[in-house]
């Protein structure tokens, strides 16, 4: 076999190291694929909530925040000021109360209400929304309380009939306390407004939800994930927070009653508002990143395997065309021995020939040669006997004549003696 021609097992092996290598690059490109797809769908997904969280938030704030402006608003007004200083005067009182359904009816306000020094109140609704406080407790109220304190008071009020955000503000004159106005406002027309997203949005306080579009998780509380196995463990509903690895928030709902509506697993983006003191969610399906990372992960196995499949023809391809080759190169060598055998045989048919050849020539000089010898012999032969006759017969000269004969006959054959001699 020639040399630089490999053989099929080390073409072999060294096909199967490189398509090991393949493989394991193959390998860690797809498990980088699935966590880069991963991590920026949840990336995505959480902007996309962040999004709709701040347009939602904002819309929230700036409905709050015109019942924040109205509240002094109405401590200053004459009618207020004439109601709460006469004590609850019919008349002041009528007129009072005229004024503030007015302004509740153009701002939309749920309910306002005058809480005397004393404790006692009074509201637009006529008890209404009233939560049952004596009335040395509707001062201890909080925004009430902080309203006494010159600042303006804040309170979220869960009652029966609602969830109601309160702002509160002091009507003095002179320095004087005289009251406080409270404006009530209805939150859940900001829930009707959430209904309208078909993905879940709530706030928080103290990690309770407080706000939501999702009535199943009213009054839930938000755990960390150091609190998920101690809630898990007694049975409890709840909200499971985790930071996730890949960087968004993940929230994971959690339904004792198992049920299927309320559970669900989630991307997050949160947000917190300082003045109101409340965390605010909005949540993006947890599907959609795996789907999208699943997606990504069968497009990046379908490119692997193209190429690994594309490796392995090539090398079957190589192997073939070594085999082919190595099989080229065995019959070039069979057919250089079969030349090189039908030289000899035909070297050694040529030696027989040129050696028949030879002895044919011998044999023919040999006959040449004879009969070049035999005829003088003959000649002599003949000359001799008749000489000898000759002198018995007394006839010397014709004797001596067959002599002379015979000697120019053994010049002859001396001559051609030497000629082959030579």
């Amino acid at each position: 076999m020639a040399k630089g021609v490999l053989r099929p097992t080390d073409l072999a092996s060294r096909h199967r190291t490189v398509l090991s290598a393949g493989v394991a690059f193959c390998a860690l490109a797809l498990i980088l694929v699935a966590i880069l797809s991963y991590r920026s769908a949840l990336i995505a997904s959480q902007a996309q909530a962040a999004n709709r969280l701040a347009l939602q938030v904002n819309g929230f704030v700036n409905s709050l925040e015109k019942f924040r402006l109205l509240t002094p608003l109405i401590a200053r007004r004459p009618d207020i000021l004439a109601v709460l200083a006469s004590g609850g005067d019919d008349e002041d009182l009528e007129a009072a109360l005229e004024a503030m359904t007015r302004i509740a009816g153009m701002s939309g306000a749920a309910e306002i209400e005058l809480t005397y020094p004393d404790g006692e109140h009074i509201s637009m609704l006529g008890g209404g929304l009233n939560l049952g406080l004596r009335a040395v407790d509707q001062l201890t109220r909080e925004d009430i309380s902080q309203a006494i304190e010159g600042r303006l008071g804040r309170k979220l009020i869960v009652a029966e009939q609602g969830r109601y955000y309160v702002f509160s503000s002091a009507t003095r004159v002179g320095g004087e306390l005289r009251g406080v106005v409270s404006v009530w406002v209805d939150l859940g027309q900001t829930e009707q407004i959430w209904a309208l997203s078909a993905q879940p949005i709530f706030a928080t306080e103290r990690d309770q939800v407080i706000l939501t579009n999702q009535d199943i998780w009213f009054g839930r509380n938000v755990l960390k994930v150091d609190e998920q196995l101690e809630s898990l463990a007694v049975g409890s509903s709840g909200l499971l927070r985790f930071d996730s690895l890949f960087g968004p928030l993940l929230i994971q709902s959690k339904m004792a009653d198992h049920d299927a509506d309320g559970m669900g697993d989630y991307v997050a983006a949160r947000t917190i508002d300082p003045l109101l003191g409340w965390t605010f969610y909005a949540l993006e399906p947890l599907r959609r990143p795996v789907l999208i990372a699943a997606i990504a992960c069968v497009t990046a196995l379908l490119f692997a395997g193209l190429m690994l499949g594309g490796l392995w023809v090539i090398f079957n391809r190589q192997q073939q065309q070594l085999s082919l080759r190595r099989k080229d190169v065995a019959s070039a060598l069979w057919l250089e021995r079969r030349v090189r055998d039908r030289t000899r045989e035909l070297r050694q048919t040529q030696e027989g020939l040129i050696h028949s050849a030879k002895l044919a020539a011998i044999g023919q000089m040999s006959a040449v040669l004879s009969h070049e010898y035999n005829q003088p012999l003959a000649a002599i032969r003949s000359y001799a006997d008749n000489a000898q006759l000759l002198f018995q017969k007394g006839r010397a000269e014709q004797g001596q004549d067959n002599l002379a004969r015979i000697g120019r006959l053994v010049d002859r054959l001396a001559n051609l003696s030497k000629t082959l001699k030579t």
